[in-house]
């Protein structure tokens, strides 16, 4: 990958942590693509958990200018 490729992570909420961490985890899209990782977001919300997409490049994470996907 070259450095200045961009790729997609999607984080699913399951609730605060023990330890005080935040509850939001990270699912991997596995190629990467904008859409994909949109796919990946509205299951989870089908399945009642709320899903955040994030775009990485560089090595830095952008929050994408797109709500929470939750179930309802």
């Amino acid at each position: 990958m070259a450095d200045d490729d961009v790729f997609f992570i999607v984080y699913y909420y399951f609730g605060p942590t023990w330890d005080n961490e935040s509850g939001w985890r990270p699912v991997w899209a596995p190629n990467g693509t904008y859409a994909l990782a949109l796919k990946i977001a509205r299951r989870i919300a089908t399945e009642g958990r709320q899903a955040q997409v994030h775009a990485y490049r560089n090595g830095e994470m952008y929050t994408l200018d797109r709500p929470v996907y939750q179930a309802g």
